[in-house]
């Protein structure tokens, strides 16, 4: 789960933890990469195509995204409580996603 204070910084941050899955399904042994590496790869059609499979279910976006997401997932899923982790690479980015999660719980 990455939330931002918009769509598009959501999914820039979400980057490097898709580039780190492609490398653990390419067989490389990496550490997560800075956003600016992981939009500077070459990624293929495959590559994209893997990714996109993978990472279907994965919450990223802005305040509005996010509420709309969390807010499926509970719906399909009953569920009445989460845990959510936050794969970022800049701790302030982390703290920052959590901060608007938190809001979005008041």
């Amino acid at each position: 789960m990455i939330a931002a204070d918009t769509d598009a910084r959501a999914q820039w941050l979400a980057g490097p933890s898709r580039r780190k899955f492609l490398g653990r399904l390419l067989g490389e042994r990496i550490l997560l990469p800075r956003p600016e590496d992981a939009a500077a790869y070459s990624y293929t059609a495959a590559d994209r195509a893997a990714i996109d499979e993978q990472f279907a279910g994965a919450i990223a976006g802005g305040p509005d995204t996010v509420r709309e997401q969390l807010t499926a997932l509970l719906d399909s899923t009953g569920a009445d409580e989460l845990m959510l982790t936050t794969q970022v690479y800049d701790h302030t980015d982390r703290c920052r996603s959590y901060e608007l999660i938190t809001e979005l719980a008041r």
